[in-house]
């Protein structure tokens, strides 16, 4: 039986305990091929606690999620590599009520793994930008700068709009 997975018959037996889950996940790289932002994912740690209510068929879980995400730079598409550290906590219910905020379980098994994933998809940065970045990349007739260059720039005139300066309506 996988850790990130349980029966509602095990927690039965299981009954108003807690116990602790650690697995080691290995995603493939297409799992997150929807995502522009993000390449991979690896070395994935899920852990946590878990206590099963059986009066109400509820099961408490905290967990931890740590592993690396390899992003592009937003700024030169190379790696970026980003440890990650997430920690939740979330109610599963066998019999949900009405405007509860818990997850209702579907059928007789609760499975963490898509809680794992959203989770970790919801922990992706917009931006990333390679440490070091010296070089930014240019093409011909194209350039990339930085922000404080922008600055700078505004405040010059473009040679091609500079005429209009000289311009004074006349009073007719």
């Amino acid at each position: 039986m996988s850790f990130l997975k349980w029966s509602r018959s095990y927690l039965a037996n299981v009954g108003n305990k807690s116990f602790t889950f650690r697995e080691d996940l290995v995603f493939d790289k297409n799992a997150f091929i929807t995502n522009d932002r993000l390449k991979e994912v690896k070395d994935v740690v899920v852990s946590g606690k878990c206590h099963y209510n059986a009066d109400l068929e509820r099961l408490y879980v905290d967990l931890t999620i740590d592993g690396v995400m390899i992003l592009p730079c937003s700024i030169t598409f190379e790696d970026v590599v980003r440890k990650f550290h997430i920690t939740d906590s979330e109610t599963f219910a066998f019999n949900k009520e009405k405007d509860e905020d818990v997850f209702e379980v579907k059928g007789e098994q609760i499975e963490l793994l898509p809680l794992v994933y959203q989770l970790i998809m919801m922990d992706v940065p917009l931006k990333v930008h390679k440490e070091g970045l010296i070089d930014y990349p240019k093409g011909e007739g194209w350039e990339v700068i930085k922000e404080e260059d922008l600055s700078n720039k505004s405040n010059e005139i473009d040679p091609r709009l500079a005429k209009i300066l000289e311009y004074r309506p006349k009073d007719d």
